[in-house]
């Protein structure tokens, strides 16, 4: 992954539009999937029906798993930021729990949006999903193109955190090697 990439991807870490969010979903999405997948029964008369109902190819889950985990495991794993001064490194595993970690959030604060229910519901999907994750075959870079489309959500994903920075942030140095870095990145793309 080019270091430009990651460096546009540490300045859109965290957010409910940030990197964390966007892969947690998309893993999370992909790998219940491949769950239910692997749950089948294909001597079941109703089999292909049910197949084709939930959106299956014939004979796979054609999802590119293995790419996607790939793709965020580049951007994501290892990226350090500061936060109230601390510095701190984000991983895959990280973003998985990012729905569950913002349930978390709402008890500590004591924000009625906080349900004990859905959280303890959340944190078992999460240990569902990162088994998934984890069990995926690692891909060699020069073998395996990125999942389809990546690139592209990426550069919309880059352009929306230019945007905001623009029309958000109030002028600063700290904005201006944001842009720069955003820039470069798009770029790049």
């Amino acid at each position: 992954m080019e270091s430009i990439f990651k460096q546009a991807v540490n300045e859109m870490m965290t957010g409910p539009d940030g990197m964390c969010a966007w892969a947690g979903q998309t893993l999370r999405h992909l790998a219940i999937r491949r769950d239910t997948w692997s749950k089948r029964d294909e001597e079941d008369p109703d089999f292909a029906r049910w197949a084709e109902m939930n959106g299956f190819e014939s004979g796979t889950d054609g999802d590119e798993f293995e790419q996607w985990v790939w793709f965020f495991s580049g951007l994501i794993d290892g990226q350090v930021r500061e936060v109230y001064g601390r510095p701190v490194t984000s991983s895959l595993e990280n973003a998985i729990k990012y729905r569950s970690d913002l349930q978390l959030h709402y008890k500590q604060s004591q924000n009625s949006k906080y349900n004990s229910a859905e959280h303890l519901r959340m944190r078992e999907e999460d240990e569902l999903v990162w088994s998934i994750v984890r069990s995926a075959e690692t891909l060699d870079d020069a073998d395996n193109p990125y999942p389809t489309g990546s690139y592209d959500i990426l550069k919309e994903k880059l352009e929306e955190r230019k945007y905001t920075v623009i029309s958000k942030h109030k002028e600063s140095a700290y904005k201006q090697e944001r842009l720069t870095t955003l820039d470069l990145a798009l770029s790049n793309c």
